[in-house]
This record gives structure tokens, sequence and C-alpha cells, in this order.
């Protein structure tokens, strides 16, 4: 990929999610992330310098991890712990560069954290050889032909994304059952991005019938929060609690990206015709951009849950030593007293921004670095909220 393309597909994906403010303001969306946006985020990771050691999908520097590698399936909560983790080897490379440590706003924070974050949800094109091997091997071509012919493909052409694809296979999903099983074929199952190889296979096959490239519309999280629920996905998959008959989609490892959530939701729609056939509902049928609409509203279910266990963040204040330096009559500020509350965006903002002095102060004292799991920092998040004196 060309650093043109890089440039003007990111801003195609990131322009996106400049309606997130709309989603994050629900009521699942505990923690204040509502000002984010990834757009900015991208601007704010080159302006900042983190693009001379970072790539993005293989563009920038090579020093630390590709940015789009590393953001997958990680929560807000989970990408902070990440950053504070690498703090040490970021520290000594600035300092052999002679590069200042970069001071992040909780803006900025969150804005650079929403766009790493939603850069998994975006496909990369997929391998028209391997999707000749998934449309021969899982015997499409037993019913459908590419451009003449029986139920021809040709129409799909015209996508980059599988999303269209995908959703005029849910829409067709129990007549294809019904044809596959009358002709003794096991329905197909899909693994990994091999939607996005079907789907890179049949572009390349067709493209000289297809007048145009039509790319999925910018997805409308607001919209899919809505869809989720009038196409009745609420009344089986509730989130946030409550009982539910399907999973909770915000505690699913459903961050993949598009290709990959759209074969999950496949292979499962069978199972999920049943249920609905038994509760007397009419199987939902989506159009236009709906299918992407509501995959981008499940997408970012667990992008700000605010699930931490103050009593385990209270012994992880301790066990990893934070009180020694942040408690009453320590060096540094103490963090279990002040009437201003540390939300999870103040918190990993500000270990950010401390993190140099933080570093010194542990190397002064001979300690060692300080390693968080995933899913440390929202619990040091939650029992320092409860522990101040705040409003």
């Amino acid at each position: 990929m060309t650093l043109t393309a890089y440039q003007h597909m990111t801003l195609l994906i990131a322009g996106a999610l400049l309606l997130a403010g709309l989603f994050l303001r629900a009521e699942d969306a505990a923690v204040r992330l509502d000002t984010a946006n990834p757009l900015q985020g991208m601007q704010a990771i080159t302006s900042k310098g983190c693009i001379t050691c970072h790539s993005i999908w293989g563009v920038g520097g090579k020093i630390g991890p590709d940015l789009a590698a590393t953001g997958a399936d990680q929560s807000f909560q989970q990408l902070a712990s990440m950053f504070w983790n690498h703090t040490p080897r970021m520290v000594q490379l600035l300092k052999q560069k002679g590069r200042e440590w970069p001071i992040l706003t909780e803006k900025e924070m969150a804005d650079i954290i929403s766009f790493i974050y939603y850069l998994k949800l975006l496909d990369r094109p997929g391998s028209a050889e391997l999707g000749k091997q998934v449309f021969q091997g899982k015997h499409c071509d037993s019913c459908h032909s590419l451009r003449d012919g029986a139920l021809p493909l040709v129409r799909f052409g015209a996508y980059v994304a599988p999303v269209n694809l995908s959703q005029a296979m849910w829409n067709a999903g129990r007549t294809m059952r019904e044809t596959q099983r009358a002709r003794g074929i096991a329905m197909p199952l899909f693994h990994g991005r091999e939607m996005a190889d079907l789907q890179a296979y049949i572009r390349s096959e067709v493209t000289s019938s297809v007048a145009e490239t039509a790319y999925l519309p910018l997805p409308d999280l607001a919209r899919g929060a809505s869809l989720f629920r009038s196409k009745g996905c609420a009344s089986c998959h509730q989130s946030g609690g409550g009982k539910s008959i399907g999973p909770d989609l915000s505690k699913q490892q459903l961050r993949k990206s598009m290709s990959e959530i759209c074969g999950l939701i496949w292979n499962h729609s069978f199972a999920m015709q049943a249920t609905i056939a038994a509760r007397g509902m009419a199987f939902p049928r989506l159009e236009n951009s709906e299918l992407a609409d509501i995959l981008a509203y499940v997408y970012f279910l667990h992008f700000s849950r605010d699930e931490g266990d103050a009593a385990r963040g209270e012994n992880l204040f301790v066990s990893k030593g934070c009180i020694t330096c942040h408690g009453p009559n320590k060096q540094g500020p103490n963090l279990l007293e002040g009437g201003e509350r540390f939300e999870m965006l103040r918190l990993a903002t500000s270990m950010w921004n401390h993190a140099p002095i933080m570093y010194q102060s542990m190397e002064n004292e001979v300690m060692k670095w300080i390693q968080l799991d995933p899913n440390d920092m929202q619990d040091l998040s939650k029992y320092l909220r409860r522990a101040r004196k705040g409003p």
C-alpha cells in the first residue's frame, strides 16, 4: 500500500468516527470518551512523532510495532495498559534520538487510542488466489456463476469490502440452506478472513464487467444502535446485563475485522434463524448499508466499557508498588485523596505525561518498571475513583 493510498483510506476510515460521539454518549458508555475523534487521532500520531517509530499497515517507522496490528482486540483500557508497559523502551529511544517526550492532552489521548482501536475493523483487501480456493472448496460454484449462468455474482464485483456480499447471504440464508440440503452439500462455514478473500476473487474475475467501484459508505454508529434494536437483535443480545438468549455482544471478542465478523455472523445465522422462528418473530432483512452500521455499533460496544473491580484495584495499588510513591506523605502526588475524580481517560493521560519522571525516579531507586496486565488499568481506575473524596 502506498503512502497516498494509506492517507486516502485512513481519512475515510477515521471520518466514520466523527459520528462516534452520538454512540459513545449512550447509556452503556460509562467512561467519558465521547469527545474522541479518530481523524484528529491520526493527525496527532503524525504531529507528535509517533509515526517516525511506528507504522500503520506497514507505512511509517519500523522501530516500534505496527499500530494497526498492536491495536487488534484491545479496548481503551487495555491499550492504555500497553502504552504504559512500553514506556521504558520509548523513553530510552527518544533520549537516544535527542527528542522530547510528547505531552498529550486528555483529548489527544482519546483521539489517538480511538484511531488505533478503529483500524482493526477495516479490512485490507483479501487474496484473490485464496478466494478462488474458497469459492471452489466451499462449493459456491455448484450454485453460482461469476458472470453468466445461474445466480451470477457479477454485481458484487463493484465492491471492495465483503459487507454487501455478506448481507446478501444473510437475506438469502434460508433459501441457500434449503437448496444445499436438497443437493446433499454441507453449508459452508467461514474462518478468519475468508470472506475478504472470496470478495477479492469475485472482484478480480468480474472487474471488467463493472462500470465503477462502489465504496462502502461510512458506518453510522448511531443508526447502527437504532437498527440493533429495531431489527430485534437486542431482544436476544442484550448488552450491559439482563437476561439474554444469545451472548452479550459487549463482552464478546468481536473486535475483529469486518470480514471476520461477517464470517462469524454467517456461521451462526442458521441457529439464529431457528431461535427467531421459535419465538414467532420475522427474520430481519437488511438493506443498503444496514449491516455495516450494525457491525460498527457492535464493534464499539467494548471500547469504553467500565467493568473494573475496585477491590482488585486496591490490591494492585499495593502489590504493584504504586502506594510507595502515591500514598499519604510520599514523594509523588497522593492519588488516594483530593476532590478530583480519576476517570479512566484522566488516569491514562496523567500516567503517560509523567512517565519519564516516574521512569527516572524508579531508575534512581533501582526499582523494576511496573508491568500491567490488560485489565489492570480499569481496576486501578475504579479503585482510585472510589478512594478519592470527590463528587
